[in-house]
Protein backbone atom coordinates (compact mmCIF):
# COMPACT_ATOMS: atom_id res chain seq x y z
CA UNK A 1 0.00 0.00 0.00
CA UNK A 2 3.18 2.24 0.77
CA UNK A 3 4.15 1.86 -2.46
CA UNK A 4 1.26 3.09 -3.92
CA UNK A 5 0.42 6.21 -1.64
CA UNK A 6 4.10 7.04 -3.52
CA UNK A 7 3.29 6.57 -6.70
CA UNK A 8 -0.02 8.68 -6.52
CA UNK A 9 2.29 10.77 -4.55
CA UNK A 10 4.87 11.22 -7.66
CA UNK A 11 2.04 12.17 -10.22
CA UNK A 12 -0.39 14.07 -8.02
CA UNK A 13 2.07 16.87 -6.93
CA UNK A 14 3.58 17.89 -10.07
CA UNK A 15 0.08 18.18 -11.21
CA UNK A 16 -1.07 20.08 -8.55
CA UNK A 17 1.83 22.60 -9.07
CA UNK A 18 1.75 23.06 -12.25
CA UNK A 19 -2.21 23.80 -11.70
CA UNK A 20 -1.09 26.20 -9.02
CA UNK A 21 1.21 27.94 -11.55
CA UNK A 22 -0.93 27.67 -14.04
CA UNK A 23 -3.56 30.07 -11.86
CA UNK A 24 -1.66 32.09 -10.65
CA UNK A 25 -0.20 33.05 -14.16
CA UNK A 26 -3.70 33.78 -15.56
CA UNK A 27 -4.69 35.88 -12.44
CA UNK A 28 -1.63 38.16 -12.89
CA UNK A 29 -2.56 38.57 -16.97
CA UNK A 30 -5.96 38.40 -17.33
CA UNK A 31 -6.24 42.10 -17.43
CA UNK A 32 -3.89 42.66 -19.96
CA UNK A 33 -5.64 39.18 -21.84
CA UNK A 34 -8.94 41.38 -21.38
CA UNK A 35 -7.50 44.48 -23.09
CA UNK A 36 -9.02 47.92 -22.83
CA UNK A 37 -11.53 48.16 -19.99
CA UNK A 38 -13.30 51.65 -20.34
CA UNK A 39 -16.21 52.98 -17.79
CA UNK A 40 -17.62 56.53 -18.13
CA UNK A 41 -19.37 58.25 -15.03
CA UNK A 42 -21.77 60.98 -14.52
CA UNK A 43 -24.09 60.94 -17.89
CA UNK A 44 -25.94 58.94 -20.21
CA UNK A 45 -26.21 58.93 -23.83
CA UNK A 46 -29.00 60.92 -25.34
CA UNK A 47 -28.51 63.14 -22.07
CA UNK A 48 -29.99 66.44 -21.91
CA UNK A 49 -28.54 69.33 -19.83
CA UNK A 50 -29.05 72.39 -18.75
CA UNK A 51 -25.59 73.68 -18.07
CA UNK A 52 -22.42 74.01 -20.74
CA UNK A 53 -19.82 72.48 -18.66
CA UNK A 54 -19.70 68.57 -18.86
CA UNK A 55 -17.51 67.30 -16.09
CA UNK A 56 -16.71 63.56 -17.58
CA UNK A 57 -14.82 61.65 -15.45
CA UNK A 58 -14.11 57.64 -15.17
CA UNK A 59 -11.79 54.52 -15.36
CA UNK A 60 -9.32 53.21 -18.33
CA UNK A 61 -7.91 50.24 -16.96
CA UNK A 62 -5.04 48.75 -19.50
CA UNK A 63 -4.74 52.00 -21.12
CA UNK A 64 -1.75 53.43 -22.05
CA UNK A 65 -3.37 56.24 -24.75
CA UNK A 66 -7.32 58.13 -24.70
CA UNK A 67 -8.73 60.42 -27.20
CA UNK A 68 -11.79 62.37 -26.25
CA UNK A 69 -12.99 63.81 -29.89
CA UNK A 70 -9.71 63.74 -31.22
CA UNK A 71 -8.10 65.45 -28.07
CA UNK A 72 -5.48 63.25 -26.16
CA UNK A 73 -6.60 62.76 -22.60
CA UNK A 74 -3.97 61.98 -19.50
CA UNK A 75 -4.66 59.31 -17.30
CA UNK A 76 -2.99 58.94 -13.50
CA UNK A 77 -1.54 56.10 -12.52
CA UNK A 78 -4.81 54.17 -11.41
CA UNK A 79 -5.82 54.42 -14.49
CA UNK A 80 -8.45 57.18 -13.27
CA UNK A 81 -9.14 60.01 -15.84
CA UNK A 82 -11.36 63.22 -15.90
CA UNK A 83 -12.08 66.30 -18.24
CA UNK A 84 -14.19 69.08 -18.43
CA UNK A 85 -15.59 70.00 -22.16
CA UNK A 86 -17.71 72.49 -23.06
CA UNK A 87 -20.92 71.67 -24.59
CA UNK A 88 -22.24 73.56 -27.78
CA UNK A 89 -25.81 74.65 -28.19
CA UNK A 90 -27.79 72.07 -29.39
CA UNK A 91 -26.70 68.38 -30.45
CA UNK A 92 -22.94 67.33 -29.69
CA UNK A 93 -21.40 64.06 -30.43
CA UNK A 94 -18.35 62.98 -27.77
CA UNK A 95 -16.04 60.06 -29.01
CA UNK A 96 -14.29 59.04 -26.57
CA UNK A 97 -11.29 56.13 -27.22
CA UNK A 98 -8.52 54.14 -25.89
CA UNK A 99 -5.96 51.93 -27.04
CA UNK A 100 -3.55 49.66 -24.49
CA UNK A 101 0.43 49.23 -25.11
CA UNK A 102 -0.75 45.90 -27.68
CA UNK A 103 -2.82 47.86 -30.03
CA UNK A 104 -6.47 46.63 -28.65
CA UNK A 105 -8.84 50.09 -28.96
CA UNK A 106 -12.44 50.66 -27.49
CA UNK A 107 -14.32 53.68 -28.92
CA UNK A 108 -17.67 54.70 -27.20
CA UNK A 109 -19.76 56.85 -28.72
CA UNK A 110 -22.22 59.50 -26.90
CA UNK A 111 -24.75 61.54 -28.04
CA UNK A 112 -25.58 64.69 -25.84
CA UNK A 113 -27.86 67.97 -25.75
CA UNK A 114 -27.53 71.16 -24.49
CA UNK A 115 -30.85 73.06 -24.19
Amino acid sequence: MNHNLKKILKIALPVFLFTVILSYTYYKTKDLLKGVVLEINGFKDGQTFAEPLLALSGLARNATRMTINGREIFIDKNANFEEKLLLLPGYNILEIKAEDKFGKKVEKHYQLTYK
